[in-house]
């Protein structure tokens, strides 16, 4: 089993539904979500909410320690 805690910052994403997300945990908290309608026919949600959220949270994409999808 994968263990989350003590390591940070963490981003998780899922995208295999028509509800996907993005979620940051650091030390196995979860600091920041957002939810992105996914399927045919819609424009591209899911790395501009990555990019937001990582951006709100203060984080850049090189100090993200694991990307779990």
């Amino acid at each position: 089993m994968l263990s989350l805690s003590g390591v940070h910052p963490v981003l998780a994403l899922e995208a295999s539904t028509v509800a996907g997300s993005v979620a940051l945990f650091v030390e196995g908290r979860l600091m920041a979500s957002a939810d992105v309608p996914m399927g045919v026919g819609r424009s591209d949600g899911l790395f501009p909410a990555l990019s937001a959220l990582l951006a709100d949270a203060g984080v850049a994409p090189a100090a993200l320690s694991a990307v779990v999808c």
